[in-house]
């Protein structure tokens, strides 16, 4: 499956798991002020069940934090 993802799209399927799972983490930050929820609560929704771990992937993809992210959406 790996080798297949990797020769149609050129990207692995762990590196295509992250991208959806941040894509969702941005709509669901985005939102957050509307539905109350915390960074540790859209982790969890994102399929993060270490807080810490989904920061870093978060930063890493990123380059600020979920809690910077969610100060510069709403300015």
């Amino acid at each position: 499956l790996n080798r297949h993802l990797h020769s149609l799209l050129g990207i692995s399927a762990s590196k295509l798991l992250i991208d959806a799972r941040m894509q969702r983490a941005r709509q669901l930050l985005s939102r957050q002020a509307e539905n109350g929820d915390s960074i540790v609560d859209i982790a969890r929704k994102c399929g993060y069940y270490d807080p810490h771990y989904f920061q870093r992937v978060f930063k890493q993809k990123h380059g600020v934090t979920p809690s910077e992210w969610t100060k510069n959406d709403t300015v």
